[in-house]
């Protein structure tokens, strides 16, 4: 009888600390901007080549307590990110213009809840590339960290395409 109260006893507080996890990002918007060099490169015999695209990925994520998460790994595409965060003061933003409408991305937070962007960069071969979250982020925008401790996976999404800011 003991084994059993232990077990149940156990098995409440793994799901009351899963469910803690799962609060701890409220919303996520997931952005990807494409930008290509001004100049467009030809080879020898003046032929255009086709131009080298920068791609910069943003999260922005609603967060009930911004104190107690450790970001880790972010996958999109099979590929590993490393988020640089930073906390936003304002509880609306813009996060940019929508590719093809023209309509203005913005963000709106619950009062209360804090705001966090991520910023990502490309993280070079040192992460074991058949991981779990490598399979699932095709197309997807797979965040993992720990919560209190406690380790969580978010699914952002696919994110949707912003403007590029004209360059000069």
């Amino acid at each position: 009888m003991r084994f059993y109260i232990i077990a149940f006893t156990t098995l409440c507080l793994g799901c009351a600390s899963s469910a803690q996890v799962k609060k701890s990002i409220k919303k996520s918007y997931a952005f990807i901007i494409e930008t290509s060099m001004g100049n467009i490169p030809v080879d020898a015999n003046g032929k255009e080549l086709l131009p080298q695209t920068n791609i910069s990925i943003q999260i922005f994520a609603e967060l009930a307590d911004s104190k107690n998460i450790k970001w880790d790994t972010t996958w999109y595409n099979q590929k590993a990110f490393k988020a640089d965060v930073f906390e936003m003061t304002q509880a609306e933003i813009k996060a940019g213009v929508f590719k093809g409408t023209g309509m203005p991305a913005i963000i709106k937070i619950s009062k209360g809840n804090k705001l966090v962007q991520l910023n990502l960069t490309p993280i070079e071969e040192s992460v074991k590339i058949n991981s779990k979250n490598s399979r699932l982020s095709n197309g997807n925008i797979i965040i993992t960290g720990k919560y209190k401790g406690i380790a969580f996976s978010h699914n952002a999404g696919v994110p949707a395409q912003l403007e590029a800011i004209p360059s000069m």
